[in-house]
């Protein structure tokens, strides 16, 4: 396939990537000295306010997916069990919700305690600011660069269910056929990577994701 008349600098198209690749800034880190976002240009220079697009993010392309069921019985007993297994890219959750890093709202104390506070320190969060300007570095750059973006791996208890079946001699003395009771449950576990804890990792970054549930009950059968 090709695209006639498309630059090497397309935002839309990249020849030999999939569809929905996008060209996003490139993230160099915080700098230690003021604070703020810094980003690579095309000559690996780290800029604070970048021109040239030099990284690809696919935030539609899944990786791989998948899952595995099972079922165990043991005399009366009868589980079964639902895992479900992705691998794809997302938008930070953090960083693309309904307020950006450092707003009213968006206020994770694990993440504002890890702030860039002094000259010299270390960290992916850049300072705080009580200026609107300061919003200005995330707004242009930050929110259109591989920063806002994270790769994560999944892997969650999607629907686990276990049941009793009461024994047949005392369904005979009770005068009824079956007795059993049930428990059941969705999305109860969550394996991902630390920085997803607070999050849902199947979801984009302002979306819901699927919520836990419960219910129990009795069947009888007369």
């Amino acid at each position: 396939m090709s695209y006639p008349g498309v630059g090497p600098d397309d935002p839309t198209f990249i020849l030999g990537r999939p569809l929905g690749t996008i060209r996003v800034y490139e993230y160099a880190g915080v700098d230690p000295q003021t604070g703020v976002y810094t980003f690579y240009d095309k000559d690996r220079k780290k800029v604070t306010s970048p021109v040239d697009r030099t990284g690809l993010v696919d935030p539609v392309t899944i990786k791989y997916y998948g899952g595995f069921q099972n079922s165990l019985r043991y005399k009366g007993w009868t589980a079964d069990f639902l895992f479900q297994f992705e691998d794809h890219t997302v938008k930070n959750p953090l960083l693309n919700g309904s307020y950006p890093p450092g707003f009213q709202g968006n206020q994770l104390k694990s993440r504002a305690l890890g702030r860039w506070q002094k000259p010299g320190d270390v960290t992916d969060i850049p300072k705080y600011t009580q200026g609107l300007l300061g919003f200005l570095p995330w707004a242009l750059y930050g929110k259109n660069s591989d920063l806002a973006y994270s790769r994560v791996a999944f892997l969650r208890l999607k629907n686990v269910s276990i049941a009793y079946q009461l024994p047949a001699t005392l369904m005979k003395k009770l005068r009824l056929q079956q007795v059993s009771l049930f428990a059941q449950g969705q999305n109860l576990l969550t394996f991902s990577k630390k920085e997803f804890s607070d999050f849902d990792p199947e979801s984009d970054a302002i979306n819901f994701g699927p919520l836990k549930t419960f219910t129990g009950g009795i069947k009888v059968n007369l």
